[in-house]
């Protein structure tokens, strides 16, 4: 494939994947539920779409470089190349991402340095990784003397040392450098490139470093990018190395060192790798470098294990590997043209290439480079850049967005849709029904507990508060009671007599015992009427309050039934009813009980009183026998002195049996009188409640019918809003789906 018509099918494979990452977004924002419930693997894999549009934008095809460290990249590289352009050396010397591409101007290189934001981003990465190390993220934020204070006897044990020394080495050089608020890009020889890709410090404000170089053989579409392990210090470069094997290469040239494979670093990359695209691994070479070093009897146990581990991380069988000494690829090449290099440590290495020459390739460098590989290498990766890499850079980008969304994503869009369609021709009304019938049966069991708990507390209330203040009441009664037996007109006999007297014309004389029952008889109307008030009172405060407290439960039943009056009446009534025999029902109460007060002075023979009299009776008749001695001279009147004696015995009397005996009977109205009161207040209960089933429930059920019959309304045209919607984004991915095949059915 040519790389104008790679180009044209990578804007229109874009395009399709952009239009399926639109609708992806349109479904995560507009129907969360629906992505919600997709299998979590369905809701990862759409994000890899985001992926394929990454890589599909750059224009260039990006064949990386990665590997442990000390692997080799770098010398295979230059190997691949057939020229020394990357520092050779047993340090990290990619300290930087190192792109190389074909030039036909003149050979250069760019150096691309972080603007501001992006050093000031490099100093929190630092911070974060740090902090994360030693276990202290609270000092991710720390000024940086605390900083330093904290974690400089931490990595004094060794652990993270060279981390937080770069990034001690980083604070200083970033207040020493200028840094431009955009960042900049310089030219430079490729000879001083060199030096600033092995200058670690030069490195940490270089974003890449880009080699433009003449006679390649690199197609001008594809770039050689040389990556910085997974344990260069620097984690900017370390997230770059992430980024490019995950997401961003199209294609990979995987060293290993043969001497130890698959070490810490290569086992990360290998994991990396493994998270990456479904199908870069028919997209990688694997290189294992150092070969040579090995006695044959090692190279058939590593070659062994290296397939071993190729089963283990589930790579594809039919994998591509290279067995080769990069360094003598390259001091091969550079031999065969009569070159030497002056770069120090190419030197010292290419003694020990010579030393080899003789012994191992005859003398010959034609030897050396055939048994390098670097020929099959070069021969097969350019093979793969002109004749695969293009169609197969299309074809993973169409079979991964087709597989990771354009196939799952329908079947699951109509599975939804054949639900809500369901819904529609059906389950829809039968739901209503029974979400009606839940939200009446809820709300009138709320409203009924809501009252019920009302008149609840006031019973309690009734039965503790109320009480004690009847008790109370009744307390200071028979004190006014005591007060008037012991000292007040009520019992002066000469004060009655007066008052007996003074009634009908032609008496002198009171009847026997009239005064002692006329006394008696006022204190009794007295106390009934002063204990009726009373417990009148209290009555009409319990109900002015069962009033009240109903009233307020109510409120939210009114509301319910939008203030419907008809609805409300028979509340009312009730209320209204039981108002008055309310009370009535607890005068029948106060009557009964002043009944048995009345017949504690009723006569009674003496044989009635065997098990014993009736000491009110007794003292009162004594009381009858005293005072009249000046009836025996009709012509003298009657003085307060005759009647002295006969007070005497009855304050007496009334003080030492009387006072009990009300005593007696208010106990006995006060213990009957609640438990009506709790009983009426439960009737009253009973008779709301049923008031709330045979007309709250009924109109409620109108009300909340009229409000869900709308809200399914408005769910019915949301379902079929999303039915439809669902049905166009399925034929929407579909057509997608076909126009990317068509793409790459174009390309191969």
């Amino acid at each position: 494939m040519q790389p104008s018509e790679y180009q044209h099918g990578r804007q229109t494979l874009l395009s399709q994947i952009d239009k399926l990452r639109e609708i992806r977004d349109d479904l995560v924002s507009r129907d969360p539920l629906f992505v919600n419930d997709l299998p979590i693997d369905v809701r990862q894999k759409m994000m890899l779409l985001d992926r394929e549009s990454i890589r599909l934008r750059n224009p260039d095809l990006t064949i990386a470089f990665v590997g442990g460290f000390s692997a080799g990249k770098s010398s295979l590289v230059n190997a691949f190349l057939g020229r020394y352009l990357l520092p050779e050396s047993t340090k990290v010397t990619t300290a930087v991402p190192t792109f190389v591409r074909s030039t036909t101007g003149e050979e250069l290189a760019e150096l691309h340095y972080l603007n501001e934001i992006e050093v000031e981003n490099l100093g929190e990465l630092y911070r974060r990784e740090i902090a994360t190390l030693f276990q202290v993220p609270e000092l991710a934020n720390a000024p940086y003397s605390t900083f330093v204070e904290k974690v400089k006897p931490l990595a004094s044990e060794g652990r993270g040392r060279g981390l937080f020394e770069q990034f001690q080495v980083f604070q200083e050089q970033r207040h020493r450098r200028q840094v431009d608020p955009r960042g900049r890009v310089m030219t430079a020889s490729l000879g001083d490139a060199q030096g600033k890709i092995r200058d670690e410090t030069e490195a940490m404000f270089l974003d890449r470093v880009v080699l433009k170089v003449r006679n390649s053989q690199l197609p001008e579409d594809v770039v050689l990018v040389d990556l910085p392990g997974v344990s260069v210090p620097n984690p900017r470069h370390r997230e770059i190395t992430f980024r490019f094997v995950k997401h961003e290469a199209h294609a990979v040239v995987f060293v290993l060192n043969a001497t130890q494979l698959f070490a810490k670093d290569e086992g990360e990359i290998v994991e990396l790798f493994r998270a990456g695209e479904s199908r870069i691994a028919e997209k990688t070479f694997w290189v294992m470098n150092r070969w040579d070093s090995l006695t044959a009897e090692l190279q058939r146990q590593t070659f062994a294990d290296f397939e071993n581990k190729m089963q283990q991380f589930a790579i594809p069988s039919g994998f591509v590997s290279f067995r080769t000494n990069a360094l003598h690829g390259l001091l091969s090449q550079l031999g065969l043209r009569g070159e030497t290099p002056d770069d120090l440590a190419l030197q010292g290495h290419l003694n020990d290439y010579e030393g080899a020459l003789g012994i191992r390739y005859g003398g010959s460098h034609q030897t050396a480079l055939r048994e390098s590989q670097i020929h099959q290498l070069q021969e097969q990766v350019l093979n793969f850049l002109n004749d695969r890499l293009r169609q197969t850079t299309l074809r993973s980008a169409c079979e991964n967005a087709r597989s990771n969304f354009a196939e799952p994503i329908p079947h699951h869009l109509r599975r939804a849709k054949e639900g809500d369609d369901d819904l529609i021709n059906g389950d829809l009304k039968h739901r209503e029904k029974e979400v009606l019938r839940q939200k009446v049966d809820e709300r009138f069991e709320q409203r009924k507990a809501e009252l019920l708990v009302q008149l609840r507390e006031l019973r309690n209330e009734v039965a503790v508060k109320r009480s004690d203040v009847l008790h109370q009441r009744t307390k200071e009664l028979v004190d006014q009671l005591r007060s008037k037996i012991e000292g007040g007109a009520e019992t002066d006999a000469y004060e009655i007599y007066k008052d007996i007297i003074a009634e009908r014309e032609l008496r002198k004389y009171p009847y026997h015992f009239e005064i002692e029952m006329r006394i008696v008889d006022n204190l009794n109307t007295m106390l009934k009427n002063n204990f009726r008030k009373i417990v009148r009172g209290q009555v009409e405060e319990v109900f002015d309050e069962l009033v009240k407290r109903v009233q307020n439960a109510l409120e939210k039943v009114r509301e319910d039934v939008n203030y419907n009056s008809q609805v409300m009446i028979p509340f009312e009534d009730v209320i209204r009813e039981e108002r008055g025999s309310f009370g009535d029902r607890v005068d029948g109460v106060v009557m009964t009980k002043a009944a048995e007060l009345d017949a504690l002075l009723l006569y009674k023979a003496k044989t009635f009183y065997i098990l014993g009299g009736n000491e009110i009776l007794e003292g009162l008749e004594k009381a009858a026998r005293l005072g009249f001695e000046n009836l025996r001279n009709p012509g003298q009147a009657i003085s307060p002195s005759d009647l002295e004696e006969k007070t005497k015995k009855i304050r007496q009397t009334l003080t030492e049996h009387y006072v009990q005996k009300v005593r007696e009977y208010h106990v006995g109205i006060t213990q009957e009188i609640f438990p009506i009161i709790i009983n009426n207040m439960q009737q009253i209960g009973s008779k709301l409640e049923d008031v709330m089933k045979s007309n709250y429930r009924p109109a409620l059920e109108v009300v909340l019918a009229r409000e869900i019959e709308v809200s399914f309304a408005s769910t019915r045209k949301g379902i079929e809003g999303r039915s439809k919607r669902f049905r166009e984004t399925i034929e929407q991915v579909e057509q997608i789906s076909r126009e990317m095949a068509s793409v790459t059915a174009g390309a191969t």
